[in-house]
């Protein structure tokens, strides 16, 4: 029972770290300011001729249009995030240059598509092989072909992405030529965001800007649902710890009452009793909590945390292909270490020393 609960209590805190670890790196990721184009409280496509209106303002240090959005699948309620790639862009590029590893740019301009492995699976299960039509409703269909899977460690935040050249992104979302979904701009010092921000609000009365600190409170939404559940499983096993703590203090009373008597009568001191039942207390807590330590590292790295990932990820589209990435933290090692040991050992000390200072005939009784 005891190797079980840190076993669980340590696999809840390897997916912890691992969701966090990568929610910190789509977060560096992300531009410093994303401006969308408002019209009725609904967003629409911006013009181009604001990314050099924007280039213009003192602080910013380049700006690019991006051509992303949703292409539904004709059957069922699944929904694909297509996300336009133009290679001579600088900046977009930098952003996500990490997902392209290995892949062959020349297919990928010709009429290729990077998919992420949630949507490769989806692709496997409707029996779609190397390539994928799409329908351009009232204009027939556009076929392209699979040249390469986004790595699943970047599974949370990629999970329905589909990267294309930016002129079929383009054709299949219906977006012309002149017309982007939104406009980033970088901005390389830090002191310069609010007088960046402010310079566009007061000229464009249309327009709404999404900082990277917005994003960051964004995430750290979503990270704080899933840290409720943490934060749920954390206290059932401080609970279920406590019961057991009470059961084996409850047990070493009356089970080592005899032996206790014994090494008394026998002219055992009781530091020489207690040091004794430290140290069985000590190796045995010790062994359990290591091989329960190693083994959940394991199952949740090695083994991808089968079935007990899906209770925090989830999904509300195309199911979630997430590779956790190992993170270890000697602290939290040390953290749990100290906490499940040190209590173990003074469950059986306690009444081990209730024992001792009783009459080695009482104890033996």
């Amino acid at each position: 029972m005891f190797a079980l609960l840190i076993f669980g209590v340590s696999a809840t805190f390897f997916v912890k770290s691992s969701i966090l670890h990568q929610t910190q790196n789509a977060l560096a990721m992300q531009p410093e300011f994303i401006v969308q184009s408002i019209r009725g409280g609904q967003t629409q496509l911006i013009d181009e001729e604001l990314i050099y209106e924007f280039e213009s303002i003192f602080g910013v240090n380049g700006a690019s249009g991006r051509v992303y959005g949703r292409y539904f699948h004709p059957v069922g309620e699944y929904y694909f995030w297509i996300v336009g790639v133009d290679p001579f862009d600088h900046i977009l590029v930098g952003q996500i240059e990490s997902l392209f590893d290995e892949i062959d740019m020349n297919a990928f301009l010709d009429n290729g598509m990077i998919i992420s492995s949630g949507v490769q699976d989806f692709f496997k299960q409707n029996h779609y092989g190397q390539s994928y039509n799409f329908f351009l409703y009232e204009r027939g269909h556009q076929k392209v072909d699979i040249i390469g899977v986004i790595d699943p460690k970047h599974g949370i935040t990629t999970n329905d992405i589909i990267y294309m050249p930016i002129h079929l992104a383009r054709e299949i979302l219906g977006i012309d030529e002149g017309k982007f979904s939104d406009i980033v701009l970088r901005v390389d010092n830090d002191l310069e965001f609010e007088m960046v921000e402010n310079a566009i609000y007061s000229k464009y009365k249309n327009v709404k800007i999404i900082s990277k600190e917005r994003l960051e409170r964004l995430y750290q939404n979503s990270y704080d649902f899933r840290s409720g559940l943490f934060l749920t499983l954390s206290i059932l096993g401080l609970v279920v710890f406590a019961f057991m703590l009470y059961f084996k203090y409850s047990h070493t009373k009356s089970s080592a009452k005899k032996e206790v008597g014994i090494l008394r009568a026998l002219g055992w001191s009781i530091k020489e009793v207690l040091k004794l039942k430290l140290l069985e207390s000590f190796f045995v807590a010790s062994f359990t909590f290591m091989v329960a330590f190693i083994g959940a590292f394991v199952y949740i790295y090695l083994f991808d945390g089968v079935f007990f990932k899906d209770i925090f990820l989830g999904f509300e589209n195309v199911p979630v292909v997430f590779d956790f990435t190992p993170v270890f933290e000697i602290s939290l090692f040390v953290k749990l270490y100290l906490l499940f040991v040190s209590t173990y050992c003074a469950a059986v000390l306690v009444p081990v020393w209730r024992l001792c200072i009783t009459s080695a005939k009482e104890a033996m009784k």
